[in-house]
């Protein structure tokens, strides 16, 4: 996902100098500045992979801000914008958006994979080396878990 969060990055970085390349206007650049702050987040997601976890909300608050704010201004003065103005604004809700969509889709498929890694079992039952079954002393209860059971040769150990 780091690897995909750059390349959204350079897109983007390179949406904002051809804006301001081609019209000289400061806020051309606004892509760029989310495209610069989402490189910054990429390239530590990918130097420091105990922190990759901590990167990847925070890539996503930048890509749905850099989608929010053309949103807004789309909403408010789609029709007074210049035709460049639209065209940037525009790329840059779907370069954001889609983003934001790609990081959302990782969220839960981490979170499928850590509730199915949560439902199998962690340790197999101890089996009976003579019979190839789960131990006599081991009881099976509703939610599958394998418990030890109470057996009058060891009642004597309960018993005060």
């Amino acid at each position: 996902m780091p690897k995909k969060i750059v390349v959204f990055a350079v897109l983007l970085i390179g949406l904002g100098v051809g804006a301001f390349l081609m019209s000289s206007s400061r806020t051309a650049l606004l892509p760029a500045y989310v495209g610069g702050a989402l490189l910054i987040v990429g390239f530590l997601a990918m130097g420091l992979a105990g922190f990759r976890k901590y990167m990847l909300p925070v890539a996503g608050l930048v890509a749905l801000l850099g989608a929010l704010a053309p949103a807004a201004a789309l909403a408010i003065r789609a029709a007074a914008m210049s035709p460049l103005a639209l065209t940037v604004n525009v790329s840059m809700l779907a370069l954001s958006a889609t983003l934001f969509a790609l990081i959302v889709r990782e969220f839960m498929a981490a979170r499928r994979a850590e509730r199915t890694r949560r439902s199998r079992p962690l340790r197999r039952p101890a089996r009976n080396a003579t019979k190839g079954r789960p131990s006599e002393f081991l009881q099976k209860d509703i939610s599958g878990c394998f418990r030890v059971r109470s057996s009058p040769s060891f009642s004597f150990l309960t018993t005060v």
